[in-house]
């Protein structure tokens, strides 16, 4: 039996390193899981603590407002995004003192999720309380009861729209292939690459996309030592298809070993997560590997704002999602801008310079082209009702949370005014 502070304890960790393999690889916590020992032991991991986390996302009928979104959304930020705790709290619209009580119990929730997994006995403290780490300690935590992991019933009110995330496959791909060219190396596989430019986002978190490929790709160059691996993408207009086959220079390799039956599984945990299609086949000297996803659509937002530490907030806060940011920061080249950019969605701010925000809106609702595209005006100053009588969409109180921001994108695409 295992404490439960020793568990969190470990797999706090195992988390601040989730990318360092090295650090991963001597993990109290890898041992407490019964991974076998040897290089490979860091990516599985890594692996484990991604798919883990991943199976923690809420279904689209859980409420977004609800315990079980807070506990994914301060795991998938704090950890897999590596997000500060600063900016984790602004994201979720917490002051930093709360959202290190989110973490902990968000960290409880993953401990126990990892030992039924595992089937790892776990025991309370009853002797001491749960100590945080010395750069955290300024504030009493307060601690879960076991029953906070328990699933909430999500019946009783609608999910809203929230952005989906959608990955890059001009970024996703490449940086596999350079992560897995060391590998192919050592095994003397040639591994082939679709020519770039790599078209299209797929809809899901990339970091997902990314391992699920990384792993195939592993064991790919693994089954085709001294062979070639080729990667291929077909793209239309409403899927992706990614192709990963090879064979070896000789048919007589060994069967599949542990580790490529681990990496395997995996993949298809996170495939299925990714709500991807994947099927997979690893014989004697050869791979053959076709994972499909649906395309993700992009919306193109323009923002209106003088201020670019705004832009920068903002633009964060629409990576990895289905929105392409766009940022003006001189009002008196917005509208020109706005004609060439052609956007879906516009947000706007109030107080500029030399034409402000009402001039703007005014000059914006003139022009044919630009007078159906959805609006927000985005300010400090409370002005909801009269930005709504301007005839804007929508109206977005500074300061904003990357929730509130999504979820007023998300009601301006659907044609709802916030």
């Amino acid at each position: 039996m295992i404490l439960l502070s020793e568990l969190i304890a470990d797999l706090r960790t195992a988390l601040r390193y989730l990318y360092d393999p090295m650090m991963l690889r001597a993990s109290s916590l890898a041992d407490l899981l019964g991974l076998a020992p040897g290089d490979n032991v860091g990516a599985r991991l890594y692996q484990e603590l991604l798919s883990t986390i991943a199976e923690l996302q809420p279904s689209d009928s859980v409420p977004h407002q609800s315990r079980m979104w807070r506990t994914y959304e301060t795991l998938y930020y704090r950890f897999v995004q590596q997000f500060s705790q600063a900016q984790v709290a602004a994201q979720l619209g917490l002051s930093v003192r709360q959202l290190r009580r989110e973490e902990q119990a968000a960290l409880t929730t993953l401990a126990y999720a990892l030992a039924r997994r595992y089937g790892l006995q776990v025991g309370m403290d009853r002797e001491s309380p749960q100590e945080e780490t010395p750069a955290e300690a300024d504030d009493e935590v307060s601690r879960p009861s076991p029953g906070m992991v328990v699933a909430e019933s999500g019946a009783a009110l609608a999910r809203e729209p929230i952005a989906e995330e959608a990955a890059e496959l001009a970024q996703v791909i490449p940086a596999v292939l350079e992560l897995v060219a060391p590998l192919a190396e050592l095994y003397e596989t040639v591994v082939h690459q679709p020519a770039p430019p790599y078209r299209g986002r797929v809809r899901g978190s990339p970091v997902l996309l990314r391992q699920v490929l990384l792993s195939l790709l592993t064991v790919s160059i693994r089954a085709c030592a001294q062979g070639s691996v080729r990667l291929t993408a077909a793209v239309d207009r409403e899927q992706v298809v990614l192709r990963i086959e090879g064979e070896a220079l000789a048919a007589s390799c060994a069967s599949p070993s542990s580790d490529d039956l681990a990496n395997i599984e995996a993949s298809e945990r996170l495939a299925s997560v990714l709500r991807a299609r994947l099927t997979a086949n690893r014989d004697h000297g050869t791979c053959a590997f076709e994972l499909g996803m649906d395309r993700a659509a992009i919306w193109k937002v323009l923002v209106i704002d003088d201020h670019p530490d705004a832009h920068q907030l903002l633009e964060r806060y629409t990576n990895g999602t289905r929105y392409q940011y766009f940022g003006v920061t001189a009002s008196e080249d917005a509208l020109a801008q706005a004609l060439d950019i052609r956007p879906d969605l516009i947000v706007l701010d109030v107080m500029m310079p030399v034409i402000d925000g009402w001039q703007m809106l005014d000059a914006l609702q003139r022009e044919p082209q630009l007078e159906h595209v959805p609006l927000a005006v985005c300010t400090v100053l409370p002005h909801k009702e009269l930005a709504l009588l301007r005839g804007a969409d929508a109206f977005i109180a500074k300061p904003v949370t990357r929730e509130m921001f999504l979820r007023a994108l998300d009601a301006l695409l659907a044609g709802r005014a916030v």
